[in-house]
């Protein structure tokens, strides 16, 4: 395994994944088990994932199955995510470089292991582009570039450095009102600089997912000019 491989597959643990610790029924040995769940408007992005990691570790190719998510608003039918799991002895050693008594850190040492494909999985993950849209027209006015986070204020503080240091990418820290959740912000200006930076490796590898990097995928005004022209 080469050392961007070791990469990615942090990457893909570090935002929407998930690694837990598992013995084997026959050799009692431990062995990591990665899994990561996406709704199903995510599914192109997570066969992305599914293909990535198996050209990384090979094996038998994970499968995607359904994961009851919970009822609809009409309560008239259920609702499925959809989810991978792939267990593997690396994901024993990336479980035990990314917690801390359980719970997933993202401290420099952690940070400092990530490419810009491992910015770009983690943004796809817990990133999003919030538009602003002009009532009079319908067309965007302004958005803002997001990544929503969980830590303490001083891990969060140090994922900002880490942005600036290493990135040149400036992010505000905005305090929601659940405990220990931050939101990493950046206004128009500096966030065209930061897709400008992601956008062409996600429009030529998963370009369903083209709508948290490239705010004129204006649906709201794409309907109206639909209609304007029946």
């Amino acid at each position: 395994m080469t050392k961007e491989e070791k990469r990615v597959l942090l990457a893909l643990c570090i935002g929407d994944g998930y690694v837990r610790e598992k013995t084997n029924g026959v050799t009692k040995m431990m062995y990591g088990e990665f899994s990561v769940t996406h709704c199903p408007e995510q599914l192109a992005y997570l066969e992305w994932k599914l293909n990535k990691i198996h050209s990384i570790l090979g094996g038998k190719k994970p499968k995607i199955y359904s994961q009851y998510r919970r009822q609809s608003k009409d309560g008239k039918r259920p609702l499925f995510d959809k989810c991978i799991k792939k267990g593997h002895p690396y994901f024993k050693v990336l479980r035990r470089f990314l917690y801390q008594n359980g719970v997933k850190t993202l401290r420099r040492q952690v940070l400092n292991k990530l490419s810009l494909l491992g910015i770009i999985i983690w943004y796809l993950d817990d990133g999003s582009l919030n538009k602003l849209y002009n009532r009079q027209t319908n067309k965007i006015k302004t958005y803002h570039v997001k990544i929503s986070l969980k830590g303490n204020y001083s891990q969060i503080v140090e994922i900002q450095t880490y942005f600036k240091e290493v990135w040149n990418l400036n992010w505000r820290i905005n305090k929601t009102m659940n405990q220990d959740n931050y939101v990493l912000r950046m206004g128009k200006h500096e966030g065209e600089k930061f897709l400008k930076l992601i956008y062409p490796f996600v429009k030529a590898e998963i370009p369903s997912m083209l709508y948290k990097v490239d705010a004129s995928l204006n649906t709201r005004a794409q309907k109206a000019d639909n209609t304007a022209k029946i």
